[in-house]
């Protein structure tokens, strides 16, 4: 490695040190910007301190929030009479009764040590009921300190992270082909770093995120964001097309077949709502793209998408998965619980993957990742949640029809959508952070037609 790179692996826990402690003040001074900075990084998982498991600076804020604000959020909805939130009490109580019941439950002969100690093997559940704790606070965070007015903002930080993450990615790429190095290496769970290549040969970009399939996963939430903010009419960030370009770069030098195929819906759902003229701007880009595409080291790039087209399909670790809930359709109805499936599916990985056999997985599918937890019942209940609050929103957005924030309202109903449908393809937490913006201008709505009616 450089030295840019050393001193880049060494700074990383002070950075999150400095952007929790941060944050942790801003929780108690101004609870808003704490929501921002979490906003801000929750891309950057490879910012982080080992602690039993790998905590970014987005989940220690979230822990934090939860620690302060739990009990009262707790009264707040046992006061209110809200549909969605007694949904979300619902889910959680669920799925804290079948982590408990099924943990208890696993046969000896299923069940296997797992390496990493006592909160990665026999108090593995607790670890996983925190997380999805700190998940559900993504909804609740927005939810409770934000103010509708505050939309904007909320999808403004999350391009200025892609900006700055996607400007990093170019320069990156462009050192390491000009020179061979590496300035920001892949900071893995054991002390080591390494470099994300395909067939040990062809690099991909993965900047400051992590993985490059992460990378991928975050310009996809970022070019959903500038598109559909754009078809809506509303203004985000200067130098759009810039910014467009910045991002589509990434994503094609991630080399990311999930990053290529959630694209492809992303452009689907775009172009099935917009207008022409936003459907003629997409040519030339689309143009510039193929043009750097065929001219650009051809052979290089040509071999890197090939590559990776190839492996369309399953992951492993999904393999695994579907594999068991088909021998076992009872845990798939009402799932394993929060970080059993382990027990049960890891006997499906194949011999030459080792570390899955050891190290505690889950699914990378969203789909997956629910049914192997918590089930078709655990599925339903929270897309009940998800497309009820769409549903009920989109009708409350379009009465207000003609009103100031209309445009913002509808772009974030279309996106949140979006977000629950790539999310059943792809896990990603940006669909709990919109579901919480969703539910805010849900109670936003009723209240203003409330005092109308």
């Amino acid at each position: 490695m450089s030295l840019f790179s050393i001193y880049y692996i060494e700074a990383i826990k002070y950075i999150v040190i400095l952007l929790s402690v941060l944050g942790l003040y801003y929780i108690f001074k101004r609870p808003k910007y704490a929501f921002y900075i979490l906003l801000f990084t929750l891309p950057l998982k490879n910012f982080y301190i080992y602690i039993v498991t790998s905590m970014e600076v987005w989940k220690f804020l979230s822990l934090f929030f939860i620690m302060l604000y739990l009990y009262s959020w707790l009264m707040n909805i046992s006061r209110k009479n809200d549909k969605f939130l007694a949904i979300l009490l619902l889910l959680l109580a669920y799925v804290i009764l079948t982590t408990v019941v099924n943990y208890f439950l696993i046969p000896e002969g299923a069940y296997n040590i797992i390496t990493g100690g006592f909160f990665k093997a026999e108090g593995r559940p607790i670890t996983q009921i925190i997380y999805f704790c700190i998940l559900l606070s993504l909804i609740l965070i927005p939810y409770y300190f934000l103010k509708e007015a505050d939309v904007k903002t909320v999808l403004r930080t999350v391009l200025y992270s892609a900006i700055l993450v996607s400007i990093l990615g170019v320069v990156q790429f462009l050192i390491v082909q000009l020179t061979g190095i590496n300035i920001f290496p892949i900071h893995a769970i054991d002390g080591t770093s390494h470099s994300g290549y395909l067939l040990q040969s062809i690099f991909r970009v993965n900047s400051i995120i992590g993985e490059p399939k992460h990378l991928a996963m975050f310009m996809v939430v970022a070019i959903s964001i500038l598109l559909f903010s754009d078809v809506n009419n509303v203004r985000l960030i200067k130098y759009k097309k810039i910014s467009l370009f910045l991002f589509a770069f990434n994503l094609v030098f991630a080399f990311s077949t999930t990053g290529y195929a959630l694209i492809m819906i992303v452009l689907l759902f775009y172009l099935y709502i917009s207008n022409i003229r936003l459907i003629l701007f997409l040519a030339p880009l689309m143009l510039i793209i193929s043009f750097f595409l065929i001219n650009f080291n051809e052979s290089f790039i040509m071999q890197g998408v090939s590559a990776q087209t190839a492996r369309i399909g399953l992951e492993i670790q999904d393999k695994s998965v579907l594999t068991y809930l088909k021998e076992e359709p009872l845990h798939a109805i009402i799932g394993t619980g929060l970080g059993n499936i382990h027990h049960y599916s890891s006997q499906y990985i194949p011999t030459g993957y080792p570390i899955f056999k050891d190290f505690p997985y889950k699914a990378n599918s969203g789909l997956l990742f629910m049914m192997a937890d918590y089930g078709l019942i655990g599925v339903f209940i929270f897309y009940y949640f998800v497309w009820s609050l769409l549903f009920k929103t989109y009708n409350l957005v379009y009465r207000l029809k003609g009103a100031k924030q209309f445009n913002e309202r509808r772009a974030v109903v279309q996106l949140t959508f979006l977000m629950s449908i790539i999310f059943l393809f792809k896990y990603t937490e940006f669909l709990y952070i919109m579901l919480g913006i969703t539910l805010l201008i849900n109670q936003q709505l009723r209240v203003i037609l409330n005092d109308k009616s």
